[in-house]
Order: C-alpha cells, then structure tokens, then sequence
C-alpha cells in the first residue's frame, strides 16, 4: 500500500517545512495587505511588508534546500572500496 500522511510529512526535510510554513503566512497576510490598501495605507504598508518578507524567505530555504547537497547525495558519490568491487564482480561472475 501507499505510505501515511504522517509518514510522508516525516520524509520531507526541515528546510522545506520551514519553507511552506513562511509560504502559508505569507499568503496569509496578503489578504490584509489588500484590504488595507484601500483604507489604511500605513497598515497596507506593514502587512505587505510582512508578506514580501515571508515569501522571500520560503523561496530562499527552498532554494538552499535544493543546492545544498543531501547525505543520499553524498553515499552515492562515495568511492566503493576494493571489497565492494570484488564483491560485485563475484555477483555477476566476472572473476
């Protein structure tokens, strides 16, 4: 079967929670921001601040998230050892 809801909100890493918590605030405060925009340009002014702020910073931690290389990175460039070779070579009976 499919994994649970839980289990797939567990594989998704920090930096991306982070991000869609920024994204879902910045949103958020984008309904004040336009509301406010036709009554109170000092309060349309703070609330679109806020906005712009939270979703620079959700496109940022998204982008660091993606540069940044993971430890499934990491394992798959590791060099294998002569054992893990020799291993593999007996496997498909090269030797």
């Amino acid at each position: 079967m499919g994994k649970s809801t839980r289990e797939m909100i567990k594989d998704i890493p920090n930096l991306t929670k982070i991000a869609a918590a920024f994204f879902i605030i910045g949103k958020i405060h984008f309904i004040p921001a336009a509301g406010f925009a036709l009554v109170d340009m000092r309060m349309a002014w703070i609330f679109t601040s806020i906005y712009v702020f939270c979703i620079v910073m959700a496109i940022v931690l998204s982008l660091i998230d993606i540069v940044r290389p993971n430890k499934l990175d990491r394992e798959e460039k590791k060099t294998p050892s002569v054992k893990d070779v020799e291993r593999w070579a007996r496997e498909y009976n090269i030797i």
